[in-house]
């Protein structure tokens, strides 16, 4: 039985009753802009009101660490960023699982190391006129650089309640910023510099107090870089030293905790290579059957879930050059082909030869390209078309072979976790892109929902309603996809 997903308004629109009770006290929303109710902060809203009453009625010592501004209403594009106590670095991650898991949301991801964790997050929408919503919260515990720590238990002694919301003071929110950008990017960040050299130079004694563990040196070195650096110019060399003297200092102090620690840091970037907390997403169809549309009307919510973590592709990775360049033919690889059906097949020795060289292309790429970048975050990696249209439509790629040969080889390209087979009515697809006949469109959507009936990664969605409706369903079928993945992997620890 195909796997087709047609929904209803009331489904798409996820109102049932238990959303509706949780946006009863959520009603009254005239403080904030119009950009931000174009971008679901209503959604956003319940999530960041829930997760903020959960962490203090769970007596979780945090703190929004930066860019609280606009909370609890929304992020405005930005991701949340928190600090908590370093014994409630269990109880955080339940919390935020559990208000994700209550509101119908799910998360894309969760990447860990030591006193650290992210998570994606993905979610429908939470009241009558809010939509589709995506949110990156950062966890900090305690904060610390590759198992050295950076401040003190007293950290969360400068906050202050905004709007319900404990946040760090602003001279601490500035000094933190700048120092995170420094350890992490190499870069002095504009908006974070004034706040932080105000307070250098005006209470450099509560600084200090504050960094302590990072040592005397760092400390020196951390406040010539605020005072004197100008964001922009060339700070590498002094970003360097701080990095050494925070490592040096920790490593002197208590050498024991700081080697533990270091291990178990490079041991989670390893762990996420066998296990990445992000997915490869394909997306299927002919020509004319909205792709295209579908991924552009996705996008932005995709890429508020991932903050910017959203990495396209289309056909392959492209690691491989173009098999016309290696003609000497100029042309670009992974651009969409005008005239699919314009040039005859190879032979059969041409043809294993361009098979055999795609799924190398898809091979190579996967391991030296995709797989890093699903593995150092919950980033989303989406194919517009994937090895299988070798398959559903070799003359595309003048392959003259057995299709059975062909969906023979397509198994040694990396299968991804989540197939979405876009599909609709062969006259009208015909209609909007008459690149191929109605004829060879009908075949092929038969061909594909063959394939949907078979894989079961593969999920077939409907584009003959709104690009609104199918856009819905596509994410409602990642929600649910996420969802399946997140419940494997608990069963299994």
């Amino acid at each position: 039985m195909t796997k087709a997903l047609i929904l209803s308004d009331s489904e798409a629109n996820c109102r049932d009753d238990h959303h509706r009770e949780l946006v009863d006290g959520h009603a009254e929303f005239s403080d904030f802009s119009e950009r931000s109710r174009a971008r679901g902060s209503r959604s956003e809203h319940v999530f960041l009101s829930r997760l903020f009453a959960e962490l203090e009625r769970g007596n979780i010592r945090y703190a929004v660490m930066r860019n609280y501004e606009s909370l609890p209403y929304g992020v405005e594009g930005s991701d949340l960023d928190i600090l908590v106590a370093p014994d409630s670095e269990q109880r955080s991650r339940e919390v935020l699982l559990r208000v994700i898991e209550t509101l119908g949301a799910v998360a894309i991801g969760l990447a860990a190391t030591v006193g650290f964790f992210k998570v994606y997050v993905l979610g429908p929408p939470l009241s009558p006129h809010g939509g589709w919503w995506g949110l990156r919260v950062d966890v900090n515990v305690g904060l610390s650089f590759k198992g050295a720590p950076l401040v003190g238990n007293a950290v969360l002694n400068a906050c202050q309640k905004y709007n319900d919301t404990y946040v760090l003071q602003a001279w601490l929110a500035g000094v933190l910023g700048v120092l995170k950008d420094i350890l992490q990017n190499n870069s002095l960040p504009e908006r974070y510099l004034e706040a932080a050299r105000e307070a250098v130079r005006s209470d450099w004694v509560a600084v200090k107090q504050v960094l302590e563990p990072m040592g005397a040196k760092a400390l020196a070195a951390l406040r010539k870089v605020i005072i004197e650096g100008h964001a922009g110019a060339n700070i590498r060399p002094l970003c360097s030293d701080i990095r050494r003297h925070v490592t040096w200092h920790s490593l002197r102090r208590r050498p024991q905790q700081f080697v533990r620690l270091r291990i178990l840091s490079e041991w989670s970037k390893i762990r996420r290579c066998f296990n990445p907390p992000g997915i490869m997403v394909a997306i299927l169809g002919t020509d004319g059957v909205g792709k295209s549309t579908m991924i552009d009307a996705i996008r932005p919510v995709l890429e508020e879930a991932t903050h910017n973590a959203l990495f396209t592709y289309h056909l392959r990775p492209s690691l491989l050059p173009a098999l016309a360049r290696l003609k000497g033919v100029k042309g670009t690889a992974g651009v969409p082909v005008p005239n699919p059906h314009g040039s005859r097949p190879s032979g059969r020795i041409g043809s294993l030869f361009r098979l055999t060289y795609h799924i190398l292309d898809y091979f190579l790429g996967y391991w030296l390209e995709v797989r890093p970048r699903i593995a150092r975050q919950p980033a989303i990696v989406l194919f517009d078309r994937y090895a299988y249209d070798m398959a559903l439509d070799p003359r595309r790629f003048r392959i003259g072979l057995p299709r059975g040969l062909i969906w023979w080889f397509t198994r040694f390209a990396p299968r991804p976790d989540i197939i979405i087979c876009l599909y609709g009515d062969p006259a009208i697809v015909t209609s909007r892109k008459r690149e191929l006949p109605v004829r060879e469109v009908k075949r092929q959507t038969i061909e594909l929902i063959r394939f949907v009936e078979h894989e079961p990664r593969a999920v077939a969605v409907s584009t003959e309603g709104t690009v609104e409706q199918a856009r819905d369903s596509i994410l409602t079928v990642l929600k649910a996809a996420l969802a399946a993945r997140e419940s494997n992997e608990r069963s299994a620890t």
